[in-house]
């Protein structure tokens, strides 16, 4: 199965290191983030991958960022991708955390800032626990946003987990992700989401090996996965599937 998934994967690259899907800077940038959480996935060009963004860097990113984070989405997805080459950006990624933007959002950004290492331990430390109360809520309900949600704020206390005090709402977050998620057992995307981040958290249960089982049994007969059971193969849910499958030992 995981041949035949990379496979698949390693026709999105084209010859200018990009991935062909969607928003190309975004996909582009996933597999960057996951090829640094997992760099044994064994597929793609990292170098070239990395070359395309840096590239593909907007001559006024810095302007477009003084705008808010609506209009800077696109240099968010690239610094997520090669954060050591927009450093130059973090200031104003700071700006953002203390803005009026949504916990959500600051989530992100403090993703990217972690990525940068950026030495604000103190004043970050107050954005975090307000991304932490945030998840806390987001425990409350089960939905497709909020498995969505918790999977997106747990790389961030992932990134977070050497400087600040984030175990328990870590340990908490795998264990809600691990049972809610068999809800939404249809939604292999999630699936995948749910089984990569909880294993780079180093967090294992009889749930995942069935969210394993489950994602063998979807793969489509070109290599891929799908977003939603029975539905055509797409990019996304085929990268963090692998990320999976590789976190978890399958070989």
């Amino acid at each position: 199965m995981i041949d035949e998934l990379r496979t698949f994967l390693e026709s999105f690259q084209d010859s200018e290191g990009k991935f062909v899907s969607g928003n190309y800077v975004k996909s582009t940038s996933e597999f960057l983030l996951v090829h640094r959480l997992c760099p044994h996935i064994g597929v793609g060009d990292a170098g070239r991958a990395r070359t395309y963004l840096v590239e593909n860097m907007p001559c006024f990113a810095f302007l477009e960022v003084t705008q808010g984070f609506k209009q800077m989405e696109r240099i968010w997805q690239i610094a997520v991708g090669v954060p050591e080459d927009t450093l130059f950006l973090s200031g104003k990624f700071l700006e953002l955390c203390f803005s009026g933007v949504s916990a959500s959002v600051k989530s992100a950004l403090l993703l990217v800032l972690f990525l940068q290492n950026v030495d604000a331990e103190t004043s970050l430390d107050t954005v975090l626990k307000e991304v932490m109360n945030y998840q806390e809520n987001l425990l409350k309900t089960v939905s497709l946003d909020s498995l969505y949600e918790t999977t997106h704020n747990l790389l961030t206390f992932y990134i977070a987990y050497q400087k600040y005090d984030v175990d328990d709402i870590i340990f908490r977050c795998c264990k809600w992700l691990s049972q809610a998620v068999s809800l939404y057992e249809n939604c292999i995307d999630i699936l995948a989401e749910t089984v990569s981040v909880t294993h780079l958290c180093g967090y294992e249960d009889g749930n995942s090996r069935k969210i394993i089982s489950l994602l063998m049994k979807t793969q489509n007969t070109d290599g891929g996965l799908p977003i939603f059971a029975g539905e055509k193969s797409e990019f996304h849910p085929s990268l963090v599937g692998l990320w999976g499958l590789t976190a978890s030992g399958f070989m």
